[in-house]
């Protein structure tokens, strides 16, 4: 166990229960003193849609790219604009939408890593606002290296027209919408005039229609866009006829893939599947994709030149049986595919290569000095465990090996595993306590709990010689990578922690056996007070589930104070405390401060707690 200055005891929830000795994160510690209730203060938006008549797209998000025709198209720094409209506060019989401006939000985060430097928000905009703000965006366009326009709200088609609508439009008859609505050809036709080098136009939206009582057009919705300019790429985020969902899946799906896909196709491939999957094929984004040639999307670099590709990424800690560089994913495999090795290995996500910016801004509610600076990283593909590792899979491990886990051996000269028990409402070390036996009726669906980084490292050991390949813990920089997923946001989810349930096994309102609660909580109610079964939740934009809460998990990397020095190429931190490996992903029992995406934790590699597991990761091929 470890000792001195350091040797704080971490408030993991609202009882302010002390961890294990050697369990060490004094922002951990300081931030409960927060007064929670005023920290964070998100609104929670609910979607709610109704159908009045009116051939529309209710939510509507465009993007129509256009690039000159020069084969693969590099993206540029220099002039980069972009105008994001979202229009949710409807009245006069259209329906109140809810997650437009969060659409807009999520998109400027992810445009500002893609160097864009004018970007204009419009949100609640009347017909004069949209006007002035496309007249603008077409003078900014000029010539530009890339040109962005983005539009959330109700739309509507009529005669061949599509129109996008502006809050307090008075829509009582079809002909109204050429007096009331902004048409999206004069949307174009500034664009047109620009003549940026590369333009992008997105309908984040529904294609049925929500007024259709009050037009003869049917209940088509939005039209495909006729006549558009060469090299246009359009890209609707439904199918005709079906109406998306008003939860912002559409536009965070795309914030992900733009900032972390290699090209335009790429990145619209990706989204299609990613909204496909998350909606059970509900929902089915559609484009129209004139390009001669592909666009590349890549983040970009302050020297003003693209990022250039990263040399080979392993992970940390293994010695791969053959080299992964330059070779293809397993057979037939693409990014975003899941594969199994074994019948009783866990699932893998083959998550895209990509470049992101690790750690959390300096204004994030919560953040810890640990967290910081914020550094750009570039990694190879690799794949990552859809869920934490199971019990069920732990235990066929331990059936063929007869491994003792250190809870098991009393490692460290504790005994059993430090674990929270609601009889007593407080952490300690408990004697018996193992991956076996918690305190409540184990399930082999569940995240193993309280196996220490020598555990995880041994588990994953014998899979790689079971299977023959390239099994270890992932480093830090690939687990943020893969539980950012392409967002900015503090969670993966967003901004708001109360939204966390739908996403997370967090503290919250659900009460314990003996009927205790959480002081400080989520307000949400996830359905467990422990663990959950892994999956229970939505998963990220990668596929990945449980990234923030359920179990912690362990990474390969030596702790260090904070990311000053920290490799940039994927690759773990194998200097520093090495006596201390670096958890992340937060827990069962974490307050809303700490369930979020940069949060950072260590212990010692002996320890093990009633919410410490890992997630496995592997080379490719």
């Amino acid at each position: 166990m470890l000792s001195g200055n350091d040797d704080i005891a971490r408030i993991g929830h609202a009882q302010a229960f002390p961890r294990t000795p050697s369990h060490l994160n004094a922002h951990s510690t300081a931030i409960m003193i927060f007064n929670v209730t005023n920290a964070l203060t998100q609104t929670i938006y609910r979607a709610v849609r109704g159908a009045i008549s009116l051939l529309a797209l209710a939510t509507a998000s465009l993007f129509v790219l256009v690039a000159p025709d020069v084969g693969a198209q590099s993206a540029q720094t220099g002039n980069r604009v972009a105008l994001l409209i979202g229009n949710a506060t409807y009245s006069g019989g259209l329906t109140r939408l809810t997650n437009p401006p969060n659409d807009v939000a999520v998109l400027e985060r992810s445009l500002k890593l893609l160097h864009f430097t004018a970007i204009k928000p419009v949100l609640n905009g009347d017909q004069k606002a949209m006007q002035r703000a496309v007249r603008d965006f077409g003078d900014r366009a000029r010539n530009a290296d890339m040109a962005f326009f983005y539009y959330s709200g109700h739309g509507m088609q009529s005669g061949g027209e599509n129109y996008l609508l502006p809050i307090g439009a008075e829509i009582n008859k079809e002909s109204d919408l050429v007096v009331e609505a902004v048409a999206l050809s004069n949307v174009m036709r500034q664009i047109e005039d620009a003549k940026p080098k590369v333009t992008i136009m997105v309908l984040d939206a529904c294609r049925d229609n929500p007024l259709p009582g009050r037009t003869k057009s049917g209940g088509k919705g939005l039209a495909r866009i006729e006549n558009a300019p060469t090299n246009t790429f359009i890209a609707f985020a439904a199918q005709p006829g079906v109406t998306a969902t008003d939860d912002g899946i559409y536009a965070r799906e795309l914030a992900s893939a733009l900032t972390s896909s290699k090209n335009l196709r790429q990145a619209f491939d990706r989204v299609g599947r990613a909204v496909d999957r998350a909606t059970n094929g509900k929902q089915r984004p559609r484009k129209d994709d004139g390009l001669n040639d592909d666009v590349a999307l890549g983040n970009i670099g302050t020297g003003g030149a693209a990022v250039a590709e990263a040399g080979p990424v392993r992970l940390a800690g293994l010695e791969p049986r053959r080299e992964p560089a330059n070779v293809a994913p397993p057979a037939g495999l693409r990014d975003g595919d899941v594969f199994k090795d074994c019948p009783d290995c866990p699932e893998m996500v083959v998550i895209p290569a990509g470049t992101f910016m690790m750690g959390s801004p300096a204004g994030e509610v919560g953040r810890g000095e640990n967290e910081g600076p914020v550094h750009r990283v570039t990694l190879q593909q690799f794949a990552l465990g859809k869920t934490e590792v199971t019990v069920g899979q732990f235990r066929r491990f331990v059936s063929v090996t007869s491994y003792k886990t250190d809870a098991e051996k009393n490692s460290g000269g504790n005994s059993g595993c430090y674990a929270w028990d609601a009889s007593d409402s407080k952490f300690d070390w408990r004697a018996g306590r193992s991956w076996r036996s918690l305190g409540w009726a184990v399930k082999d669906s569940e995240p193993v709990v309280c196996v220490s980084f020598n555990d995880a490292e041994a588990y994953l050991n014998w899979l790689s010689s079971t299977t023959n390949k390239g099994y270890g813990l992932p480093s830090e920089s690939q687990w943020e990578y893969a539980a950012r997923a392409g967002t900015t946001t503090s969670r993966y989810w967003g901004d708001d922690p109360n939204q966390a349930c739908n996403y997370a096994n967090v503290t919250d309102q659900t009460t314990s056996p003996n009927n205790s609660s959480w002081s400080i909580k989520h307000e949400c109610k996830d359905g467990y007070y422990f663990v959950a079964p892994v999956a229970s939740y939505r998963p990220n934009a990668f596929g990945l589930y449980d990234m923030i809460g359920n179990a912690m998990e362990w990474t390969q990397d030596c702790w260090n104070k904070d990311y000053s020095g920290a490799p940039t190429g994927g690759s773990a931190w194998k200097t520093g405390h090495c006596a201390r490996r670096v958890l992340r992903g937060g827990s069962w029992n974490y307050v809303p401060q700490l369930t979020r995406t940069a949060v950072r934790d260590f212990s010692s590699a002996e320890d093990r707690i009633n919410d410490f597991g890992f997630r496995a990761a592997r080379i490719l091929p």
